[in-house]
């Protein structure tokens, strides 16, 4: 016999739908917590195959080879202020030349290392190196070509300055970027050997100046952009980030942060592991299509901006901030010191084979360079160039864009450097012989 259907009661219904909605709520939250910590199947390329000798291992034997002295003898490597007494007796010819024979054995290891292929070691599996010690070697390079000037031989003092920025050159190759600051470092310190107002350069007869242009030109073609070096911290960083995601006995989660406020540690808690690999993508896109355009003083400010905020400067939070704003400024800042370098190399050989300077720049190319160097800070537009008497003006824009006719920007100096300093935010040209 056929049992008649009973009508369920309306608490029985909302049994029902409530352990079916409880069901799938469980469904979903299960879902989504097994989504959130799904670790993403990421695809880091392989490093570029490092040479075998690397020239890098040389320069840092070079490096730590160096036998140091005190009192120092010369105030690039001096920590103390010294009286002119003091100065004339540690800083004299004869000590420079002493403790130069002295490091022979690195002279001769920096030599080979020139004349060997460089890249940076392979920072995502190697230990990174002891960078400071590759600045000392600078500084003793620095310190050569400053005792050849003493000495009134202005071609070994060039060449030697051209060592040190080649030595910056050849160790910012398929580097990360802590690398390139260093190696940017590197070739400031050979730079200011030639500091814009100095005389060594005067020295050189025509086909010196232009065997040193020449030179210089091809190591300024070799010198990596900044680009290279943040495509190569992208995958440092997301390599290290993934290690950090899936290593079970670190919770990224509670730890990624400093004490937030509960807003953020809220959000925390429900962000996906994909969404921080996303947010470091993300950044570093922006950042490598900002070198891929012109500096300008706006675009500078954008990428600094997060540093400036009041949100966490947690790297995988916000990964690149100040750090690579400020790499753009450094990279305009060592392409124009460098072409200014350049320009006054060639201009030297055009006044010693002619008598006087060119009427304009584009008299220097092709006999003198091979092209007209450029404005970093100026959207790659030309330099300024102006003849005044028997001598000449040359300038850039500066770091606010603005060209005020030669004008040079006031800013702070250094023991070491006499003349201002052109820093973010410093208005006015920077000037040859004016300014740093």
């Amino acid at each position: 016999m056929k049992r008649p259907s009973r009508t369920l009661s309306i608490s029985e219904k909302r049994f029902f739908v409530a352990s079916g909605v409880g069901v799938l709520f469980l469904v979903g939250l299960g879902y989504f917590n097994i989504s959130r910590n799904a670790i993403p199947d990421l695809k880091i390329p392989p490093p570029i195959k490092r040479p075998n000798p690397n020239g890098f291992d040389l320069y840092m034997a070079a490096a730590t080879s160096i036998v140091t002295i005190k009192p120092p003898v010369d105030e690039i490597l001096d920590t103390q202020t010294r009286t002119p007494a003091q100065m004339a007796t540690f800083y004299s010819l004869s000590r420079r030349t002493a403790w130069l024979r002295s490091n022979a054995k690195a002279s001769v290891l920096f030599s080979q290392a020139m004349k060997t292929p460089t890249m940076y070691p392979d920072s995502r599996v190697d230990a990174p190196p002891s960078l400071g010690k590759l600045r000392e070697l600078a500084r003793y390079k620095a310190i050569e070509a400053k005792t050849y000037k003493l000495q009134s031989q202005p071609t070994k003092a060039v060449n030697s300055a051209l060592d040190c920025i080649q030595m910056g050159v050849d160790v910012s190759k398929n580097t990360n970027y802590v690398g390139t600051l260093v190696g940017t470092a590197i070739q400031h310190i050979g730079l200011g050997v030639l500091e814009d107002g100095d005389t060594t350069i005067n020295g050189l007869n025509a086909s010196e100046a232009k065997a040193a242009a020449r030179r210089l030109e091809s190591l300024i073609a070799r010198n990596p952009p900044y680009l290279e070096a943040v495509k190569e911290e992208r995958w440092l960083m997301l390599n290290a980030t993934l290690r950090i995601l899936k290593d079970p006995k670190f919770s990224w989660r509670s730890q990624f942060f400093q004490k937030p406020p509960l807003r953020e540690r809220i959000e925390n808690q429900l962000r996906p592991a994909r969404g921080v690999i996303d947010r470091i993508n993300k950044e570093f896109d922006n950042t490598e299509a900002l070198l891929k355009t012109p500096y300008s003083a706006e675009k500078y400010q954008k990428v600094d901006e997060p540093a400036n905020s009041n949100t966490s400067s947690n790297y995988v939070d916000t990964p690149l901030g100040a750090m690579m704003g400020r790499g753009i400024f450094n990279q305009a800042r060592r392409d124009l010191v460098l072409n200014f370098l350049l320009i006054r190399l060639a201009l030297r050989a055009y006044r010693a084979e002619k008598g006087a300077y060119p009427q304009t720049l584009n008299a220097l190319a092709p006999n003198y360079l091979k092209a007209i160097p450029t404005d970093s800070f100026g959207a790659n537009k030309p330099l300024f160039y102006r003849l005044k008497g028997e001598e000449y003006e040359l300038w850039s824009v500066g770091v606010d864009g603005i060209n005020d006719g030669g004008k040079p920007a006031t800013g702070r100096t250094t023991k070491l450097q006499k003349l201002p300093m052109v820093e973010p935010g410093v208005l006015g040209d920077w000037v040859v012989g004016k300014n740093r």
